[in-house]
């Protein structure tokens, strides 16, 4: 959205960097200048879904059919062969599962946790989307499909669950907290449309209540978890979740801090970013290929307008909204 020029780079340092060691790469929480990185973090593989989504975002935004060839599909396969192989037939389920791995919840290791099953089913019907449109990798992309159609989801009738056998009597931490839900959303947005929208949001809420709605929370946790309610439509608790980063400002109220809890650690490039995101996704969403205005406004929210928000394709979209209406939705090609 900002510096696409800049997002194109980091998206191809993954890429220049993986012969330096050794052909293979592995994104994790933090990467280093060095290529190294910070240990537990390195467990958390529902990354590989969030660093998929930076290739692909910027495809998304630009079209660059280049960047697509040389950067994005080699990513794409490289993360969808990791999660195929990963995958395992589960005769108690009938279907694959996922074995012990850590969660977005630091302290949580559990089989099939949510986020990891979310993580990988977006990144495989995305290189299964991508190595149809390149045509390649007939066999492998056959695999791919195979297991997305057949992954588990762990779930009960009313709610998603946070991992395989989960009795939601788990307690809430206020820094680590039921974090797995956020993924019903961001950035595996396109699954949206293919989940239970109804359970989706009575997850998103429950988990919002466990976790004390978000009191002691990391501010871009909070975000995230707005990113992924409004996707199904709840701006309020969107902007609810959202205002949790005002926890977060240092003593002086100039720079956001990692969370209440680490006012130390501020300036803090994850949650400001993450706290921008919301109010875009407030007004401008993709769903199902369409550019869709004003998908989750809050209710208070009754005078909106907003000039130039990047969308798919290149698009810049404006729009007014007065008295609580839409008035106004303009939709431009950016070139």
């Amino acid at each position: 959205h900002f510096k696409p020029a800049a997002l194109r780079e980091n998206a191809e340092l993954y890429i220049e960097e993986s012969p330096r060691r050794g052909g293979a790469f592995s994104f994790a929480h933090e990467v280093r200048t060095d290529g190294t990185t910070n240990g537990v973090n390195d467990e958390q593989r529902h990354l590989n879904g969030f660093a998929l989504a930076l290739f692909h975002q910027y495809y998304v935004m630009t079209g660059d059919e280049e960047f697509l060839r040389e950067s994005l599909y080699p990513v794409a396969r490289g993360v969808a062969g990791f999660w195929s192989d990963l995958a395992v037939w589960n005769p108690s389920v009938e279907a694959y599962t996922f074995p012990r791995l850590r969660s977005v919840s630091e302290d949580l290791v559990e089989e099939s946790i949510l986020d990891v099953v979310l993580s990988a089913r977006w990144s495989l019907e995305t290189a299964v989307h991508y190595a149809e449109r390149v045509d390649a990798d007939e066999d492998a992309r056959h695999r791919w499909a195979k297991v997305t159609r057949e992954l588990h989801i762990p779930q009960n009738d009313r709610h998603y669950l946070e991992f395989l056998g989960d009795r939601e009597d788990r307690e809430y931490g206020s820094y680590q907290g039921i974090r797995a839900p956020v993924y019903l959303g961001y950035p595996t947005s396109e699954l949206a449309s293919r989940l239970d929208a109804g359970k989706a949001r009575r997850t998103l809420e429950h988990a919002w209540e466990r976790n004390n709605h978000g009191k002691g929370m990391l501010g871009f946790i909070a975000s995230w978890y707005a990113l992924a309610a409004q996707r199904y439509g709840l701006g309020d608790l969107a902007l609810e979740m959202a205002g949790r980063n005002f926890d977060c400002y240092e003593h002086s109220g100039t720079a956001l801090c990692e969370g209440p809890n680490n006012l130390d650690r501020y300036y803090v490039l994850t949650t400001t970013a993450a706290y921008l995101l919301v109010p875009l996704h407030m007004l401008v969403q993709e769903q199902e290929g369409q550019v869709v205005p004003f998908p989750a406004v809050p209710e208070a929210w009754q005078e909106v307008a907003f000039h130039g928000i990047p969308a798919a394709g290149g698009r810049r979209v404006s729009g007014v909204m007065a008295n609580g209406a839409v008035e106004q939705v303009k939709i431009e090609e950016h070139r």
